[in-house]
């Protein structure tokens, strides 16, 4: 694994904001891993998100969009509350909170296409 860190600054109306943000680089996605490595990915991730942002991280978005029974029991563990993958579609309470789907806005998108996403089903 290779970890990097950097800093980013930017203005939130009229107050410097100084957001620091940590990335891991996984040479494979995290559904290949072992239990026990993704719990400590993902633990320790959340535990750094939440001390660094002074936040309560509840979300997971899957490297890839990939997991697994594994990865499920892992967010679990960790803390998190609710995981997303990148299968397309509107999130609705029937469906598994590990295992979420998602409508991906893109820049530049028109009106139309955003509101065309908000309206189209999972059937």
């Amino acid at each position: 694994m290779l970890e990097l860190a950097y800093t980013i600054r930017g203005l939130l109306g009229t107050d410097e904001v100084l957001i620091s943000v940590r990335i891991i680089l996984a040479i494979s996605h995290l559904n290949n891993l072992t239990y026990q490595v993704q719990l400590t990915e993902l633990s320790s991730s959340k535990k750094w998100l939440d001390h660094n942002l002074q936040q309560n991280t509840q979300v997971i978005c899957y490297p890839a969009g990939r997991a697994n029974n594994q990865t499920i029991k892992a967010d679990k563990q960790a803390g998190y509350q609710y995981a997303l993958s990148t299968a397309p579609g509107i999130a609705t309470s029937a469906q598994n909170a590990y295992n979420l789907t998602r409508q991906r806005v893109v820049p530049g998108m028109s009106l139309t296409a955003f509101q065309t996403l908000l309206t189209t089903t999972n059937e």
